[in-house]
């Protein structure tokens, strides 16, 4: 992969497997927290709708409230972060950010059954836990050449997905045990090992840390690159198209096809599984090609358009199909997008950029849900579908002209990058 070497060889059979026979060195540590903090994030929110609804007793309103609080808070506090670390480092950002995951737990396990205090954990974890998403994103630019960054994206991507796969099991194993303390112990455990993990291993900087800024971080300066806000639109209305899988899907199966509740379980793990086997080979498939204008432009049109196929049919092998395709769009916009969105970034102010691109899918994911079921309950489903079709569409065609128009700027980067001698 790339000018990295050398490289930490994985197990062959899963490497050959999962289409990743060799991952930089500098990248395992990474790998290792990203996978541990996976599993402890998706530990405490693949049960969290049942605990606030089961411990708290939360209505549907304040629950949708808090999760709206939690999406935005992680909007402002992961973009916050990732300027912070172009200032203090990355590695004391990701700290910061399992360290307060794990006290959230802790709270969160604490509060009994107070229904506000229980709404405000979930802000809290939700929220503060985003601290160190944007130095995350940066740390892999940092540590890893420019021509295997997409790559690296997949590979930290396919971790995640392997921690949310085992997440969700620790998790039923803990509550089935000795109920929801063991439930909590467990993702404070987890969350705790994934601090304890990039205390222990990520390094203070990488082989390609950008020096800092003469005047020192300019987070603002984001705002003024109307180009990068266009594409950072782009990324919201992907990620809503995203929203549509994870939440107007499920809903529509259950309330208008008459899906019953465990289908959704069968049906969901399509996508782990798809994303564990798949991700690397479409992502090395998609890098040797240059082209991420049309990459994304056509992975959104998939992940969105897959939808319509609903409108003829909502059977069960139709249903699979359009998980499968939309998977498909997925793997080859999440790791494009944000490699593109880094190379769109100056180098000085890395954090800052991939912080505000890491907040794009909690800005989606405080609309897309709110969008699309408000259209469901007016029109119908076939509104709704609609709606994330145009959702898709106009992400496309921003996407393009953002490419189209900082050609140049990318052109030049790489010039400079071609020019530099080699670590």
């Amino acid at each position: 992969m790339g000018a990295d070497a050398p490289t930490a060889r994985l197990p062959r059979a899963a490497a050959r497997l999962v289409g990743v026979e060799q991952v930089p060195r500098a990248l395992v540590p990474l790998l290792a927290v990203n996978t541990l903090g996976a599993t402890a994030f998706s530990t405490f929110f693949a049960y969290v709708v049942v605990w606030a609804t089961d411990r708290l007793a939360a209505s549907g309103s304040a629950l949708g409230i808090a999760f709206l609080l939690s999406a935005l808070a992680s909007a402002a506090i992961g973009s916050v972060g990732g300027a912070l670390s172009d200032r203090v480092g990355r590695r004391p950002m990701i700290l910061a950010g399992w360290g307060i995951t794990s006290l959230g737990a802790v709270s969160a396990a604490a509060v009994g059954t107070n229904t506000a205090l229980g709404l405000v954990s979930i802000v809290v974890i939700g929220g503060l836990g985003a601290l160190g998403a944007g130095a995350d994103l940066a740390l892999v630019a940092d540590l890893v050449a420019e021509d295997a960054r997409a790559e690296a994206y997949a590979a930290v991507r396919l971790c995640a997905n392997l921690g949310s796969a085992f997440g969700p099991v620790l998790g039923a194993v803990g509550l089935a045990v000795a109920g929801w303390y063991a439930f909590f112990a467990v993702a404070t455990a987890l969350a705790a090992a994934a601090f304890l993990a990039a205390l222990r291993w990520l390094p203070a900087r990488g082989a390609h840390t950008p020096e800092p800024h003469a005047d020192g971080p300019r987070p603002w300066v984001v705002l003024r690159d109307l180009p990068y806000l266009a594409f950072l639109g782009a990324g919201v209305l992907s990620f809503m198209v995203y929203t549509a899988y994870e939440v107007l899907l499920p809903r529509t199966l259950l309330s208008d096809a008459g899906y019953p509740a465990w289908a959704w379980g069968a049906l969901v793990a399509i996508n782990p599984v798809l994303v564990v086997l798949f991700q690397m080979r479409i992502t090395a498939w998609a890098s040797a090609r240059r082209a991420p204008g049309p990459q994304l432009a056509v992975a959104t049109l998939m992940m969105g358009l897959s939808f319509l196929a609903l409108l003829v049919s909502t059977a069960a092998v139709v249903v699979v199909l359009v998980i499968v395709v939309f998977v498909i769009g997925e793997m080859l916009w999440v790791p494009t997008g944000q490699a593109l969105a880094e190379r769109l970034s100056p180098d000085a102010m890395r954090g800052a950029y991939l912080g505000a691109f890491g907040a794009t899918g909690a800005v989606a994911f405080a609309l897309g849900p709110l969008v699309g079921l408000t259209v469901h309950d007016a029109a119908g489903p076939e509104a709704m579908w609609a709606a994330v079709a145009g959702f898709a569409v106009a992400g496309a065609v921003i996407v393009l002209l953002v490419v189209a128009g900082v050609g140049d700027r990318l052109a030049a980067r790489e010039q400079d990058e071609a020019a530099q001698p080699p670590p």
